[in-house]
């Protein structure tokens, strides 16, 4: 009987990513809904390019990750886009309160 030997940590990045990848599917797909998210928000002089970085990150980074390629690098960049949304939110916050 022939049985694949699958690892436990590529099941794991199969669903992790499956998920980022789907997502990042899912706002290519319907990019007019997104980018008017975004302009929203706030950001409609640079709405296009952020939606196309957001894009980049969860499809590319998402795509490296699930098949181990450069895994270190997606971190970095991941945590470095994520610094400038969180000192929005935290700065918000203080403002309100």
């Amino acid at each position: 009987m022939f049985m694949p030997k699958v690892s436990v940590y590529f099941v794991i990045r199969l669903l992790t990513c499956g998920i980022w990848l789907s997502a990042g599917l899912h706002k290519l797909f319907n990019s007019g809904f997104h980018i008017k998210g975004i302009e929203l928000h706030g950001m409609a002089f640079a709405a296009t390019a952020i939606f196309v970085v957001v894009l980049l990150i969860e499809v590319g980074g998402s795509s490296l990750v699930l098949f181990n390629k450069y895994v270190w690098a997606v971190c970095i960049i991941w945590i470095g886009f994520y610094f400038r949304p969180v000192f929005f939110i935290i700065r918000a916050g203080f403002q309100n309160s």
